[in-house]
């Protein structure tokens, strides 16, 4: 978005609120304030929270104090607020500056909160349940103030208290950024006698939602030597691995800790197959991981163990992805031995690259901003 917003000669200043890096660890040499000709950037510390739900709580709250405070103190600077909301929390924030500094709301919404809450145990018993419902109150009640509203996925659509929110949706997906546009390499396709190890990648979160602990080990051990998995990333649940090969003495899996985009795209030309995989949790049936728009940049075969949303969108955008039920991997089996015995098929992905390029969508998430804007503006004056 902020590329866009460069481009867009309709923005005079922008002000950028977000925090330093620290998923993975706090990073050296982020500037906490980034100055250019028509952009401001600050990044506010946030303690580390290694994926711990309530320590994840607990940093937000440090951001929402630091930011809430800045926006108020610089509220003359801005016209409007734009809100990208992975978690409900942004939300929230966006929505108490946008009342307490009467500016529009344009909120970007890319996960329903309560939803993910209400597939979690902690949240099954009488009082978690009552939490989510609380929950979805708060969502329905932002989304039905903002001014304008944007869902990554067409699976929010449907969710009943979004329904009843006479309002009208935009829908903007996430999209394909340059950097792996402009490298990955022209596919060469490995036949019979060229195959000695296929190479499978796994990028991304390793948690309780994807369940790779269910996938990865028992095709380890049925390949064995045939096949290497790569599974890049962290998660709640990559100890669980780590355990599991080292009770079956496991040599075909390598644990690859979070790597900078530069490295991750050396992974992804070197590999021979894409692996995608969501647990069977209703609330993943409704949405579009970004992690199918930077596979899908390449053209190498995609596995994906997904349903709902996601397996009707590729199906439709990327047909040649072979799909499989998470618990079920005997088609996964069958369609690996027939790599072994054929070669890798021929992927030909160009058309998606083209239209789901980040910088087209951005600009035209931008254009109806603008156009909302304008609109509003009219009808005050």
């Amino acid at each position: 978005m902020l590329n866009a917003i460069k481009k867009n000669k309709e923005f005079k200043h922008t002000l950028l609120l977000t925090t330093l890096p620290q998923r993975y660890g706090h990073m050296d040499g982020v500037p906490k304030v980034e100055d250019t000709h028509n952009y401001r950037i600050v990044r506010f510390y946030t303690p580390e929270h290694d994926n711990k739900f309530f320590k994840q709580i607990i940093a937000y709250v440090y951001f929402m104090i630091g930011a809430l405070k800045y926006a108020y103190k610089n509220r003359k600077y801005y016209d409007c607020i734009f809100a990208t909301s992975s978690r409900l929390g942004t939300a929230i924030l966006a929505f108490i500056v946008s009342k307490i500094t009467r500016k529009f709301l344009f909120l970007d919404i890319r996960d329903i909160f309560s939803d993910n809450l209400h597939s979690l145990r902690i949240f099954q018993n009488l009082f978690g349940k009552m939490v989510v419902v609380f929950l979805s109150k708060i969502e329905y009640q932002i989304i039905k103030y903002s001014n304008w509203v944007n869902f990554v996925s067409p699976g929010f659509f449907s969710y009943s208290h979004i329904k009843k929110i006479d309002k009208k949706f935009h829908l903007f997906t996430n999209g394909i950024d340059n950097i792996f546009i402009n490298n990955h390499l022209k596919n060469t396709v490995k036949r019979k006698n060229q195959i000695k190890k296929i190479k499978i990648l796994y990028a991304g979160n390793i948690g309780f939602g994807q369940g790779l602990e269910l996938f990865v080990i028992p095709i380890a051990k049925y390949f064995n030597n045939k096949i290497q998995i790569q599974l890049i990333g962290d998660g709640s649940s990559k100890h669980i691995i780590k355990n599991k090969i080292r009770e079956n003495n496991i040599k075909n899996i390598d644990l690859i800790p979070p790597i900078n985009r530069s490295r991750l795209i050396e992974y992804y030309n070197a590999t021979d197959i894409f692996l995608l995989q969501l647990n069977d949790i209703p609330a993943f049936q409704r949405v579009l991981p970004s992690k199918i728009f930077d596979y899908g940049s390449f053209n190498k075969p995609i596995i994906a163990g997904v349903k709902g949303v996601a397996r009707n969108f590729m199906q439709e955008h990327l047909p040649q992805t072979f799909f499989y039920d998470p618990q079920h991997i005997d088609p996964i089996i069958k369609y690996i031995n027939s790599i072994l015995e054929n070669g890798l098929p021929l992927i030909n992905n160009e058309t998606f690259i083209k239209k789901f390029s980040r910088n087209n969508i951005m600009d035209s998430m931008l254009e109806s901003i603008i156009k909302t804007n304008k609109e509003y503006l009219r009808c005050l004056y």
